[in-house]
């Protein structure tokens, strides 16, 4: 997974390149990973409740 700051560095390449297809390419890299970031902080936000999500996920069913 990207974070935000390897996708800046990426961003910086992207305007020092010329051929077309390479730009494409690195724009969808790049879309690619802010959505899986994206993605994390939903299922990090969603599942605040970690630690005890876990416990109860341990504990046997009566």
């Amino acid at each position: 997974m990207m974070s935000i700051d390897k996708v800046k560095k990426l961003r910086k390449v992207l305007y020092a390149m010329d051929d077309k297809r390479h730009k494409n390419m690195l724009v969808e890299l790049i879309t690619d990973s802010l959505l899986m970031i994206d993605k994390w902080d939903h299922l990090y936000a969603a599942n605040e409740c970690f630690e005890s999500c876990r416990d109860d996920r341990n504990k046997k069913p009566r």
